[in-house]
């Protein structure tokens, strides 16, 4: 099934805010654009805008594919770009009283992970990013510079295959977890 079938099978769809996935040609079959597919049209754009430019990741696979899989692979200078100003749902993931999951399937082709985010920006001097590293996979929230939260799951995602890869936080409860594969 796409990402999106796989979510309404178990029944995970009432509070799906984004839902990208290379492999389901709804959400992506070319172009500039990756769209959307919780029905909220929260589309981003390959790289820098919606030009090609080297800043874009580049497609593998056939469109619709599931055997092999397409997705969207990185070369280190490679991302994604939100196509309007951030939602305010986008924003109160690093502010307090914070409840979401982000989960996302990524392949890492060796084990050096450094730079390799998954979500967010870690350049960013406010904000959250979920990155794997090479010694281990972390989430960090910044206010200011200054990193709020800092979790480290201990473990690396494994190298040569796919490695399902997540955060889930409910700041108010002060509970949460980080998935590897799990």
């Amino acid at each position: 099934p796409t990402a999106r079938e796989a979510i309404s099978q178990v029944g995970l769809e009432t509070n799906l805010k984004l839902c990208l996935d290379a492999g389901d040609p709804r959400s992506y079959a070319g172009g500039q654009v990756w769209f959307d597919r919780s029905g909220g049209g929260y589309d981003f754009l390959l790289g820098a805008d919606a030009t090609v430019s080297a800043t874009d990741p580049t497609f593998v696979g056939v469109w619709g594919g599931r055997r092999p899989p397409a997705y969207l692979q990185f070369d280190g200078g490679d991302y994604f770009t939100y196509d309007t100003t951030n939602e305010s749902w986008m924003e109160n993931i690093h502010k307090d009283n914070a409840k979401f999951t982000i989960l996302a399937w990524a392949y890492f082709a060796t084990a050096l992970l450094d730079g390799a985010n998954i979500a967010g920006d870690y350049n960013a001097t406010t904000g959250f990013v979920l990155q794997p590293y090479d010694e281990g996979f972390a989430f960090t929230v910044k206010n200011a510079t200054i990193n709020v939260l800092d979790v480290d799951a201990g473990v690396v995602p494994a190298a040569g295959r796919w490695n399902l890869l997540g955060v889930s936080v409910d700041e108010a409860a002060g509970t949460g977890a980080l998935y590897i594969n799990d």
